[in-house]
C-alpha cells in the first residue's frame, strides 16, 4: 500500500511541473515575441513593395496589320479599321504618318515590310513630319495630277494636262444623293474631302507624291450603289486578255478596268472593291458600275503608258489585323519628378522600407536609404521592366529593403 501511495505522489507532482512549465511557456510568448521577431514576418513586409510595384504598371495595347499584295514600292494604302482608336491615341511602329476618316485607315506602305506593328495606349500620341501634299478645298495637285471639287465631289481630274474625268456622281437604289454637309481635311500626307446627305456619305481621299485617289461610298445600308464616271475622250479600254480594245459600248463584270489615249500616251485605272457590273456608253462618255453593297470603293489611278504600265493596280491589296494583345510595364511617368505614386503606400507605420528602381537613363528611390547596424533587415534584388507607350521595354534592376 505504501509502494503505490508514493507512485500517486509522484504522478501528481508530474502534473504539477508540466502545468508550471507550460504557463511560463506561455508568458515567454506573450512577453519576448516582439522582441524576436522571426525574419519571415519582416521579409513578408516586401510583399507591400511588390504590389505597390506590381500597382503602378500600366499597359500598352499591340496589333499587326498584314498586307496582301503583289504590287511593291510605297503605295497609298486604305484598309478599313476594326478598332475604336482616335489618331492620337496609336502610332506605327516604327512611326510614320497616318490617318483615320471614317472607318478607314490611310497611310503608305510597301507591301514587302507586312506586317506593321501598331501600338495603343493612353497616352498621347504624335506624329511625325514629312510629306505635304498640296491641297486646299477647291483642289489638289500631286505627282502630276491635279483634281477640282465642288462640295467635295470630284468636278474635274486631269493627268500632266490631259482631261481624265470630268466628274463623278452616285446613284444609291436609282436616286442621287443630295449633300447635307461636306468637309475637307488636310493632314499632310493625305486630304480628305468629306460629303454627307442623311445616313448615306462619300470619302475622296489624295496623297501627297502620288496621283492615285480613293472614292468611297457608304450607303447606310444595303442598297445598289451606281457609281457614274463623266470620260475625257480615250481610245481603248482593257480588262483582260479576252476583254480588250477600241472605246465602244460595252457590258462586263469584273472589278477593273483601264481607259488609254493613244494620242497623249495618258490613261486611268479604276479598280473597284468588287467585282461590279460595268456599262461603258461610248457616245455619251459615261461609265457606270453597279454594285449591290452597304459600301463601294474605287481606286482612281492615272498612269501614262498603255495598260502595261499599271498592270501592278490590276489587282487588289486585302488587309488583316491580328487580334490585339497587352503589355505591361512600369510607365515612364513614374520616374518623373511629378509623380505621386509612393511605393511605400499601406506600409506600417512602425517599419521602415527603402527602394530602387534602376532602368536605362532613368531611376526612382523611395523611402529611407539607411538603418541602424542592429536592425534586422531584409534585403532582394529583383527584376521589372520599362514600357513605353510604342511598345518598347527596357529592363530595369529593382532593389529593396524592409526593416
Amino acid at each position: 500500500m505504501r509502494l503505490a501511495g508514493k507512485r500517486g505522489d509522484s504522478n501528481i507532482d508530474m502534473v504539477i511541473s508540466l502545468a508550471i512549465f507550460l504557463v511560463f511557456l506561455a508568458w515567454f510568448f506573450i512577453f519576448l515575441r516582439p522582441f524576436a521577431e522571426p525574419k519571415e514576418s519582416i521579409a513578408s513586409l516586401s510583399s507591400i513593395i511588390d504590389s505597390n510595384i506590381k500597382d503602378s504598371e500600366w499597359q500598352v495595347e499591340e496589333t499587326k496589320i498584314f498586307i496582301f499584295s503583289n504590287n511593291s514600292g510605297m503605295e497609298p494604302q486604305a484598309a478599313y479599321f476594326p478598332f475604336e482608336w482616335n489618331e492620337s491615341s496609336f502610332q506605327f511602329v516604327p512611326e510614320r504618318q497616318f490617318a483615320l476618316r471614317q472607318g478607314m485607315l490611310f497611310f503608305y506602305a510597301d507591301a514587302s515590310e507586312s506586317p506593321l506593328l501598331l501600338a495603343h495606349s493612353t497616352e498621347n500620341h504624335s506624329q511625325p513630319g514629312g510629306c505635304e501634299i498640296s491641297a486646299s478645298d477647291k483642289f489638289f495637285t500631286a505627282a502630276g495630277a491635279r483634281a477640282d471639287f465642288s462640295s467635295s465631289q470630284l468636278s474635274n481630274l486631269s493627268y500632266y494636262g490631259k482631261i481624265l474625268i470630268t466628274g463623278i456622281s452616285a446613284l444609291l437604289n436609282n436616286e442621287s444623293q443630295q449633300p447635307d454637309n461636306s468637309s475637307f481635311s488636310n493632314m499632310n500626307a493625305a486630304a480628305f474631302y468629306e460629303m454627307s446627305s442623311g445616313n448615306t456619305s462619300s470619302l475622296y481621299a489624295a496623297f501627297c507624291n502620288s496621283s492615285r485617289i480613293f472614292y468611297r461610298i457608304d450607303a447606310g445600308g444595303s442598297k445598289e450603289i451606281e457609281m457614274d464616271f463623266s470620260l475625257g475622250n480615250f481610245t481603248s479600254y482593257y480588262i483582260n486578255n479576252e476583254e480588250n480594245g477600241d472605246f465602244s459600248n460595252i457590258a462586263a463584270n469584273s472589278s477593273f478596268i483601264y481607259l488609254y489615249d493613244n494620242s497623249s500616251s495618258t490613261g486611268v485605272s479604276l479598280l473597284f472593291g468588287s467585282e461590279a457590273d460595268i456599262l461603258l456608253n461610248a457616245e455619251g462618255h459615261i461609265l457606270s458600275a453597279r454594285i449591290n453593297s452597304e459600301t463601294a470603293s474605287a481606286w482612281i489611278s492615272p498612269h501614262q503608258g498603255n495598260y502595261t504600265q499599271p498592270e501592278k493596280y490590276l489587282q487588289g491589296t486585302a488587309y488583316a489585323f491580328s487580334i490585339p494583345r497587352n503589355e505591361s510595364g512600369l510607365p515612364a511617368a513614374l520616374f518623373s519628378p511629378n509623380s505621386s505614386v509612393s511605393l511605400g503606400s499601406g506600409f506600417p507605420a512602425t517599419k521602415k522600407y527603402f527602394v530602387n528602381i534602376s532602368c536605362p537613363g532613368m531611376n526612382i528611390i523611395d523611402g529611407n536609404e539607411s538603418s541602424s547596424a542592429e536592425t534586422d533587415v531584409y534585403a532582394q534584388s529583383a527584376t521589372a521592366y520599362l514600357l513605353y507607350k510604342n511598345g518598347t521595354m527596357e529592363r530595369c534592376n529593382v532593389q529593396k529593403a524592409v526593416w
